[in-house]
């Protein structure tokens, strides 16, 4: 090697050490990039992130109205204090409880909750058309966040073509539980199996007439099966229930063998424990977002916070936070799946029945139809 070389070889290692960041120092981390992002507009939203944040420490609270399970309070309760401070004050109920209590307080002059969470009933069936709840467009800031390209089957997430409301979770609907010490393998493989004799007596139906797992379940199945099947259904006396945890209990129990509608998050969880149950992989099957939902209220009082809060549950982190308090599967395609259980998960390529504005539409109409069709059992 020559002195020459050997001269311009320390020169630039020289120059490589000065520029390297002293120790301890850190550097901001750069945004994942984003299809169709450009630098400038990173800038603008990034500030605009920045000021809301900023903005909603201030406000330092934020309170939900939604029917929420344990784990999923708890999952948003210690994320938004932990990374914004903001104290999350959660009042949970049944979807048409929330809903009542919601337009009482607005017609006495009080604004209190600022996020619904309480299913595609509560908040488009109910709220939506008392005009209490906002179109989300401009809340939605992270350009991660707003990508399609990481949601189910490319779409952005909207439940109507109004754009007020979010399903962040997309679960197969289960329909049908049975307790596998009592059901063998294979004997009920549909729906249609369920009117065997055999089972009259034996189930437990999650109660259609009410804001509920059961009424998701009625508006979606007899667009399929027909308002026949359904009385059918009534024929084989099913206990009514809306107890959603001791519904699945009374099936792991085989107090009942089969449970038809259930509450998703419950039989997750009753599954994740162990319990002897099992969800049948129906001829039709649907697609429900569960507690997955947002709905911001319209004067909402801790307007930044509710912004903060609907992008923080889009993320990749917030979605992996509630998809495992939740049991379920989120609807970006980017969040795991190892603890949903794998009756839960899409599968690719299937076609599933979910809500869309027209089945929305007739959700009354299938409200006043099932307390018709299943009125003998409700005086029983």
């Amino acid at each position: 090697m020559t002195k020459r070389l050997l001269m311009l070889l320390v020169a630039s290692l020289v120059l490589v050490v000065a520029c390297a960041p002293s120790p301890g120092a850190t550097s901001p981390k750069a945004p994942a990039p984003t299809a169709g992002v450009t630098a400038t507009q990173k800038e603008a939203w990034q500030i605009e992130w920045d000021k809301t944040v900023q903005a909603a420490r201030a406000e330092g609270k934020l309170t939900i109205y939604g029917d929420l399970s344990v784990d999923e309070s708890q999952a948003i309760i210690k994320n938004m204090a932990a990374q914004y401070g903001v104290t999350v004050e959660l009042v949970a109920g049944k979807a048409a409880e929330i809903a009542q209590k919601t337009l009482s307080e607005r017609n006495a002059g009080l604004f209190i909750p600022d996020i619904n969470m309480s299913g595609v009933v509560g908040s488009i069936v109910l709220l939506k058309p008392r005009g209490v709840t906002e179109k989300m467009d401009t809340a939605l800031i992270l350009p991660d966040v707003k990508n399609p390209a990481i949601w189910l089957n490319g779409v952005f997430p909207w439940v109507d073509s109004d754009h007020t409301q979010i399903q962040f979770i997309g679960e197969v609907f289960p329909g049908i539980l049975v307790n596998t010490q009592a059901v063998p393998p294979g004997e009920i493989k549909s729906y249609q199996d369920l009117l065997n004799p055999k089972w009259k007596g034996k189930m437990v139906l999650a109660d259609p007439t009410t804001p509920s797992s059961g009424s998701q379940w009625f508006s979606k199945m007899t667009l399929v099966l027909g308002e026949d099947y359904m009385r059918s259904i009534v024929k084989q006396a099913p206990v009514i229930s809306r107890n959603d945890r001791l519904s699945v209990e009374w099936v792991a129990q085989n107090k009942y063998p089969v449970g038809v509608a259930l509450q998703s998050a419950q039989i997750w969880k009753f599954i994740a424990e162990g319990a002897p149950v099992a969800v049948v992989d129906t001829e039709v099957g649907a697609l429900s977002p569960g507690h997955g939902c947002i709905s911001l209220m319209k004067n909402a009082p801790h307007p930044n916070a509710a912004k903060v809060f609907i992008n923080w549950m889009l993320t990749k982190e917030g979605q992996t936070a509630f998809s495992k308090g939740a049991f379920s599967a989120s609807r970006r395609t980017d969040v795991e799946t190892s603890w949903v259980a794998p009756a839960a998960v899409p599968k690719a390529g299937r076609k599933y029945i979910e809500d869309d504005d027209a089945s929305l539409a007739k959700r009354n109409d299938m409200a006043d139809l099932a307390k018709v069709i299943f009125e003998p059992l409700l005086k029983g």
